[in-house]
C-alpha cells in the first residue's frame, strides 16, 4: 500500500514539474513576442515620422535656411524634426546628388533618413544647386 502512494506522489510531482515547466516557456515565448512586436513598433514610429519629416525638407526647400541644409551633404534632426549639432541628432539625413549639376538647373538628388544606421525613409527630389561637398 505504502508503494503506490509513493508511486501516486512522483507521478503527482512529475507532473506538476512538467505543468511548471511549460508555462514558463509559454510565458518566455510571450515576452519574447511582445519584447519584437515592440521594436517593431518603434520602427515603424521612427519611419512615419522620418518620411515626414523628409516630405517637410522637401517642400521647404525654397527657404533659403532650408536650402542651405539641403545642399550640406549630411545634416542632423531631432525627434522633433528640428535641425541640431552633428552627430547629436535623433535622425541622420543624407542627401546625395544623383545627376551631375549643370549651369542654372536643378538636379535630381535623393534624400535618406538614417536611424541607428538602418535606413528608414528614400525620397527622391529636385534641388536648385546641387550638392556643395564638404570634403
Amino acid at each position: 500500500m505504502r508503494e503506490s502512494h509513493a508511486n501516486k506522489s512522483v507521478s503527482f510531482l512529475m507532473e506538476l514539474i512538467f505543468v511548471l515547466f511549460f508555462f514558463t516557456i509559454a510565458s518566455a515565448i510571450c515576452v519574447f513576442v511582445l519584447g519584437k512586436a515592440k521594436d517593431k513598433n518603434d520602427i515603424a514610429a521612427d519611419t512615419r515620422n522620418a518620411l515626414q519629416y523628409g516630405e517637410n525638407l522637401i517642400a521647404q526647400r525654397n527657404e533659403t535656411a532650408v536650402l542651405q541644409q539641403l545642399q550640406k551633404e549630411t545634416l542632423y534632426l531631432d525627434e522633433d524634426g528640428n535641425s541640431v549639432a552633428e552627430k547629436a541628432g535623433y535622425y541622420r539625413v543624407v542627401v546625395a546628388q544623383k545627376q551631375p549639376l549643370k549651369d542654372g538647373q536643378m538636379t535630381l538628388c535623393e534624400l535618406c533618413i538614417y536611424r541607428k544606421d538602418r535606413e528608414l525613409v528614400r525620397l527622391p527630389f529636385l534641388l536648385e544647386g546641387g550638392i556643395r561637398s564638404e570634403k
